[in-house]
């Protein structure tokens, strides 16, 4: 109940739910690739504590004792730390998620941790997270990450805190699978070399409440079973829509990114074009470095429909011709519906045209039109569309107002000649009947 009411409240909030909470289809995967039953389970920036919640779960479903798992986590937004520690608590679960809510970066409360299993999803591209104050940290074995974007600064953190047989899976907006800017791509070439990366996997967009940024799911293991090898999967057409902004990963999808993660290790996985393909790492190279699992898995193959090629051309054709000789049907049907109606909209404009002349007789007789009124008129008297005439004509007659008021200022008209011209009744009755004979 909690975590559904979390789930609504980030929901409603939009980008600041993205501070607490994490979709739960997304951290299910997570949790179903690592299978985290004994051991430390870390989160370095853990939200509302989702990652630990599903691990947990995951032990219960799985008859495991949620005892034999330890809990480690931080954040650095106080209101969200109280969250995790009543997220965790209602379910029993005692975490060490530090003694106060602080910065990952600046202030680690976990200094000495080495975790069996690091599970996060970290703000992405986060910018002006402290480079400055870190320039000389422990924590960048594989290169110093770029002021401007965290993505690798969250990463090789993660990575400082693994122990010798750890793993790690985490969130990573798509960008850090190909980006070369800030050194970035010297520091991903440096974990690749290194042998770390057994698993990328691309995952649909609208999963998340915060943000349309397509992300990727990264998976690092330090003993990897399939040294030199990393398995690539492509799930972006994976998931089923349960809102008009909101995708979900069902849990046949989950299962199976699951069993081909498995299938990867076992050693008894073969490429699927489309979906998954394992890459040595001299490949990856030939590929500059780049993860983008597009790159590995190809394009799908298309199903033999049986039908030979001629003959789907020739149908093809016949159905193009077809659609053309409709299209032209149409467009006859439109003109003859134009020239039907053409003579009611020539008497409209007829009936407009000789009430505007009223008008224009009158404020030329006692206002004094300007000549180019006057030719503004005659042009108008050769529209043939009503509506046109009909937006002219109440222009005229705001600006003709305003001459015939400036007008009699200017010669100061006596009482009785300015009741005599009568302005504002000729103008409403020209305007009434100009109003009828259009409509």
């Amino acid at each position: 109940t909690y975590e559904y009411c979390l789930s609504m409240f980030a929901e409603q909030e939009g980008k600041r739910g993205g501070e607490f909470f994490t979709p739960s289809c997304v951290v299910r995967t997570l949790v179903e690739v690592l299978k985290p039953f004994k051991g430390r389970v870390y989160d370095p920036c853990c939200g509302s504590g989702g990652m630990f919640v599903q691990s947990a779960k995951f032990v219960e479903n799985h008859s495991g004792n949620i005892s034999n798992i330890s809990i480690y986590g931080q954040d650095s937004n106080p209101t969200t730390w109280k969250m995790a520690q009543m997220n965790l608590a209602i379910r029993g679960i005692e975490p060490d998620l530090g003694t106060y809510a602080a910065d990952t970066f600046l202030d680690d409360r976990h200094p000495t941790l080495r975790a069996d299993y690091i599970m996060a999803n970290p703000p992405f591209n986060l910018s002006d997270w402290g480079a400055d104050k870190l320039k000389e940290d422990v924590r960048w074995q594989y290169g110093m990450p770029p002021a401007g974007n965290a993505n690798f600064a969250w990463l090789q953190h993660m990575i400082y805190h693994l122990a010798p047989a750890g793993r790690i899976g985490m969130v990573l907006a798509n960008g850090s699978l190909s980006s070369q800017s800030g050194g970035e791509g010297e520091i991903r070439k440096n974990i690749i070399n290194a042998d770390l990366v057994e698993c990328i996997v691309a995952m649909p967009t609208q999963l998340f409440y915060t943000t349309q940024i397509p992300v990727s799911l990264w998976f690092i293991n330090k003993q990897k079973k399939q040294p030199g090898k990393t398995l690539f999967i492509d799930a972006r057409k994976m998931g089923t829509m349960v809102s008009r902004k909101l995708r979900e990963l069902t849990d046949d999808d989950i299962k199976k990114i699951s069993d081909t993660y498995e299938a990867f290790v076992d050693g008894t996985l073969e490429d699927v074009k489309g979906f998954c393909a394992v890459a040595d790492t001299e490949e990856i190279e030939k590929q500059d470095y780049i993860l983008t699992p597009g790159r590995y898995v190809g394009i799908e193959e298309q199903e033999d429909d049986g039908e030979p090629f001629e003959e789907k051309m020739d149908r093809l054709t016949s159905e193009l011709s077809e659609m053309f000789a409709k299209s032209h049907e149409l467009e006859d049907e439109i003109r003859r519906k134009l020239a039907s109606s053409f003579f009611r909209d020539s008497i409209s404009a007829s009936f407009a045209a000789f009430s505007a002349v009223r008008v224009s007789i009158f404020f030329s007789r006692y206002c004094s039109w300007s000549s180019a009124s006057i030719r503004a008129w005659q042009r108008c008297l050769t529209m043939s569309s009503a509506f046109r005439l009909y937006k002219v004509f109440v222009a005229s007659i705001r600006y003709s107002s305003f001459l015939a008021v400036i007008r009699i200022s200017s010669h100061e008209i006596d009482r009785n000649k300015a009741a005599h011209l009568s302005i504002p009744y000729a103008l409403s009755a020209s305007v009434a009947n100009s109003i009828c004979f259009i409509t």
